[in-house]
């Protein structure tokens, strides 16, 4: 039996599916759009979201971010892995996205849709964002986003329909209800096409993105690998047109910054299945945009670099590896603004573990010790238990001891 929210969802969602001035609208757009087959099918069927704020929680995004390092010392934890703030899997794609994030005029263009006549659906939003960031049950929120959009449905306005379905959609993806989310997000992306957005416009990549990153999730690895090869692809393309017309404008910076996220995102992919080589080269290149955008001594940035040294660890290149941890380590450590304890808990439980593949068991001992220490000092219990656990794995003296130590903070 399907639950109450079940059905209104399969109703609403269906409406603006069958809606016959929205087929027409959409009718031949996949010759504009089919330049290939992909081409034909990703634009007709995946999302990502301009819609909502893509500016990021920055110092709960690298909390997310993989050990990648200890990847082969936490396999005994595959919720951890998938689930955790630490190593959520794709899941952190999905919700913080990126290190980087566009400066698109979200707010602005919401108020634009949400006009005077369109009051009634404003306040139902404003209402169920209120009631999230109180941290009430999701499903209220829900509710009234359903409500919102059931209005905008009758009244047949495209890009309102859109807006509500794109929070209704990144709603999902916050509860992991990708099934959910997938269908929301190609009607959010039918009713921008259908509204003359053009298919290399940033709302068009930013949905493309978080489609690809749930085909990732879903262990769909074609579909995964040729949403993220069209993304970079055309964002790359829409940055040089723009360097081409000597647009270093905002616009520019967005561009760049969006395509950051991308080779970000695409890199992280790459990583968790073992194409490394690649895995570097676009997180590399997402590196270099970041220094540009954020400068070297940014958390971003930072964070990167820890993402470099788990690639190079990964690949058993540990010198390389080691390079890429003490920078991060040196800049965080030196600017104690830029890095929170959890970061830097990370940062250093990476570093023990490429210590331990050089036979530097002292030096590996004591940077544990460091990263013990640093996760002390935060109140995330999953991430303390984790660093603790390693413990079990690495060769270390005291064993007993550092756990202890570990798991009483």
């Amino acid at each position: 039996m399907k639950s109450s929210i079940e059905l209104v969802y399969a109703k609403l969602c269906s409406l603006d599916v069958r809606q016959t001035d929205l087929q027409r609208c959409t009718h031949g757009t996949e010759h504009t759009l089919g330049v290939n087959m992909f081409r034909t099918f990703f634009m007709t069927q995946l999302v990502c979201s301009s819609f909502s704020s893509m500016r990021l929680s920055f110092r709960y995004m690298s909390r997310r971010r993989p050990i990648c390092c200890h990847q082969q010392l936490s396999k005994a934890s595959p919720k951890f892995q998938k689930n955790s703030q630490c190593r959520p899997g794709f899941l952190s794609v999905l919700l913080s996205f990126s290190l980087f994030g566009t400066s698109t005029s979200t707010d602005e263009n919401m108020k634009q849709d949400l006009n005077e006549q369109n009051q009634d659906i404003s306040d139902l939003i404003q209402k169920g964002k209120k009631m999230l960031v109180k941290g009430e049950h999701t499903s209220k929120a829900e509710m009234l986003y359903l409500h919102a959009l059931h209005i905008a449905l009758e009244r047949k306005d495209r890009r309102v329909i859109a807006r509500v379905q794109d929070l209704l959609a990144n709603l999902a993806l916050t509860t992991n209800q990708l099934d959910k989310a997938e269908p929301l997000f190609r009607n959010v992306l039918q009713n921008l096409i259908a509204t003359g957005t053009s298919q290399t416009d940033p709302a068009v990549l930013e949905i493309s993105l978080k489609l690809a990153s749930i085909y990732a999730q879903r262990g769909e690895k074609e579909l995964a690998i040729t949403g993220y090869e069209w993304c970079s692809e055309t964002c790359r393309n829409n940055v040089k047109e723009m360097e081409k017309k000597n647009l270093k404008t905002k616009e520019y910076s967005n561009g760049l910054a969006l395509l950051g996220m991308i080779l970000d995102s695409y890199g992280r992919y790459l990583h968790d299945i073992s194409e490394n080589k690649l895995a570097f080269a676009y997180t590399a290149e997402a590196l270099e945009i970041s220094k540009l955008l954020f400068g070297e001594k940014d958390i971003r940035t930072l964070v990167l670099l820890n993402d470099l040294s788990s690639i190079k660890s990964t690949m058993g290149d540990y010198n390389k590896a080691l390079e890429y941890a003490r920078r991060a380590i040196k800049v965080a450590e030196e600017n104690p603004s830029i890095a929170d304890a959890s970061e830097k808990a990370i940062f250093y439980a990476n570093l023990s573990y490429i210590y331990v593949q050089q036979g530097r068991t002292e030096e590996a001992e004591a940077t544990f010790k460091q990263a013990l220490v640093e996760v002390s000092k935060t109140k995330d219990n999953e991430l303390k238990s984790h660093i603790a656990s390693l413990i079990n794995t690495l060769p270390l003296k005291n064993k007993s001891d550092d756990k202890k130590d570990g798991s009483n903070n």
